[in-house]
Formats: C-alpha cells, structure tokens, sequence
C-alpha cells in the first residue's frame, strides 16, 4: 500500500510537543510496516534551498536505515546541472537517489524489500 503524506509515519522529528512534523511525499507499506519511503522535488533554479534539502535528505538516509525503512530520493531540474557539488556529495550517502527518467528502479527496490 502507497500512502500520500502519510499522517501516522514520519522519520523526521516532530516540531514541538505533540504537534506533528513534516511527512514524507510517500511512504510504501508492506502490510503495517513501512518499507520504503519517498521525497521527490524539482529544482529549476540553483540556491540555498537544493543545498540544505540535499544536506538534510542525508540526514534522512540514517534515520531511515536506524528504522530498517529505505529511502528514495526522486530530484530533478535544471539547477543541479550548475550545482553538481551538493547532488554528488549526497550521492556518495544516499543509497537510492533517482531522476523522474529513471523511476523504473522503484520496482527493483520493492523486489528487493
């Protein structure tokens, strides 16, 4: 089962209190569990933002793996082309990091999981 923004699970940290933090674009269940999670962007222009979601998704691909859970990084555009620094480096600690031409690979994950 694919779950958009799902409401009940979520690697990142929650704000405050009990208020709830950000969800992920998808998160694929395999029965109850979670198996895969998903954030996908599109970046036309370069800037801060690519940088600090690429340096945070880094952050992510731990959190994932602390929970047996993988993460897929889906990101385009044109803006990596002038920023290939930021895409490499994450590159290196993402296991899974695709563009929108190469999501076939989803189904080789989930073969996999």
């Amino acid at each position: 089962m694919v779950v958009n923004n799902d409401q009940n699970f979520s690697l990142y940290k929650p704000f405050s209190g009990n208020q709830k933090g950000k969800t992920h674009d998808f998160v694929v269940y395999k029965g109850n569990t979670p198996i895969l999670i998903v954030e996908c962007n599109f970046y036309n222009v370069g800037g801060s933002k690519p940088i600090s979601i690429a340096e945070s998704y880094i952050e992510l691909q731990k959190a994932a793996k602390e929970k047996n859970v993988i993460f897929l990084w889906i990101t385009d555009g044109p803006a990596w082309h002038k920023m290939k620094d930021p895409l490499l480096r994450a590159m290196k600690k993402i296991d899974y990091i695709v563009n929108y031409k190469m999501l076939s690979l989803i189904k080789k994950i989930l073969k996999n999981s």
